[in-house]
């Protein structure tokens, strides 16, 4: 059997994406009980330094308790961390990364360096300071890189992968 490769100019170009699951238009059809609850919620779109927009919901009052930023994995949303009912006392931020859900589509290259910056923007316009950030698979590279870059103002970060948490908080070693 002859194979025949071909090469390729540059191996580590980024391919052409778009948005790998929309969440507009919104769904018609589906469990009612969650399509109320994402109702409830609604969504709110952030219009970043940038000129993209980042789209969120929140569900709490800073009042209620300590501020948890949730970012989700590749081919996701912001509704993975949607529950069926309100968490009682935390302010639930969810955030829809570049390129995923109603957020703007991603558009060439989108760094850690360049969206970390652009996540902050978001939780400074809602007036949070300190908070604890948790992801689930590719968002646990988010929130670690997040943890990194604004260890002052995290207390907390957690990582979802496929086979177990790995959680660190401020003061602590991280534990597998």
């Amino acid at each position: 059997m002859v194979v025949k490769v071909t090469p390729v100019s540059d191996p580590f170009a980024f391919p052409d994406l778009q948005k790998p699951i929309p969440t507009v238009p919104p769904m018609e059809a589906g469990d009612a009980e969650y399509l109320a609850r994402k109702r409830e919620v609604g969504e709110q779109i952030h219009t970043l330094k940038s000129g993209r927009h980042m789209a969120y919901f929140t569900e709490g009052s800073p009042a209620d308790g300590p501020a948890v930023l949730c970012i989700h994995g590749l081919g996701q949303s912001k509704f993975l961390w949607l529950e069926k009912k309100p968490i009682a006392g935390i302010y639930r931020i969810a955030i829809d990364r570049i390129g995923h859900g109603s957020s703007s589509t991603l558009e060439g290259l989108y760094t850690f360096a360049v969206g970390v910056p652009e996540i902050v923007e978001v939780l400074d316009a809602l007036g949070v300071d300190k908070f604890y950030v948790v992801g689930h698979s590719m968002g646990g590279a988010w929130a670690l890189c997040i943890a990194a870059a604004l260890a002052d103002r995290g207390a907390c970060w957690a990582a979802q992968t496929s086979r177990e948490w790995q959680i660190c908080c401020t003061g602590t070693r991280c534990r597998p």
